[in-house]
């Protein structure tokens, strides 16, 4: 019988390399080791090249990794995953870039301007409305006096007034208010400061100052006795007396 002998081949990986750990092979063909082999980027393992060393005390001899170049499409598809990954990295910085770069859209246009100005213009006309509809709200007030349709709410220009003193000048103008059946309050305090420091007396001053300026109440209750005055009778009156008589 005869007796077996084991063989001892070491490995030389060539142009690639071996995993650590890479023992010898007992076969000339090295298929024991194949798996510790790394073939280089773009290639693949394809056998071992066996050269005997009869000289050699340790091994018989060594195997030598053989590499062949991968075809195009296997060398695409190993590395498929990193293509792709690359692809969306340069996808995204392009989006980066771009939108670092854009420029603001941000600044106000005209168009926006004018609406801010038109919003405020429409703001101011609203409260200068109210406060007119609040002024004709405390003038309705008064007794009698809603739902006039007379134009009672204009101050008639008062005539050129051609006295010489200022007593004659003041009821002059006390009579054209009169007249007029005039509605606000304040034409008739105007009239009382215009003529105060002037030494203007008189019915026509005291009644102004005592009655038809006494306070708003009294104004009040005044005034629609005044209104119901007709205009023929209204325009005659020329003393306090004569007023004073109508309105009662």
């Amino acid at each position: 019988m005869a007796e077996y002998s084991e063989k001892h081949f070491c490995i030389d990986a060539g142009e690639g390399e071996k995993m650590d750990g890479c023992p010898y092979s007992l076969y000339e063909d090295g298929h024991d080791v194949q798996d510790y082999i790394i073939a280089p980027k773009g290639y693949k393992f394809i056998g071992f090249k066996c050269i005997m060393l009869p000289e050699n005390r340790i091994y018989d001899g060594k195997l030598i990794a053989q590499y062949e170049k991968e075809p195009f499409s296997n060398r695409i598809q190993s590395n498929l995953k990193y293509i792709i990954i690359g692809v969306a990295a340069l996808v995204i910085i392009g989006i980066v870039i771009a939108l670092v770069s854009k420029p603001s859209d941000d600044k106000p246009k005209t168009p926006k301007k004018q609406k801010v100005e038109k919003v405020a213009k429409t703001s101011e006309v609203s409260e200068t409305q109210e406060a007119v509809e609040n002024e004709d709200v405390n003038a309705d007030s008064i007794p009698t006096v809603e739902n006039e349709t007379e134009n009672t709410t204009e101050v008639a220009p008062v005539e050129e007034v051609v006295a010489s003193t200022p007593d004659e000048m003041f009821k002059q103008e006390f009579w054209a208010l009169i007249h007029q059946k005039t509605l606000q309050m304040d034409p008739y305090t105007d009239l009382y400061n215009k003529y105060k420091d002037q030494g203007v007396s008189g019915e026509e001053f005291e009644y102004l100052r005592l009655t038809i300026l006494k306070d708003w109440p009294t104004y009040k209750e005044w005034y629609p006795k005044l209104k119901r005055i007709p205009d023929s009778e209204l325009t005659s009156l020329n003393t306090v007396n004569d007023l004073i008589t109508k309105l009662n």
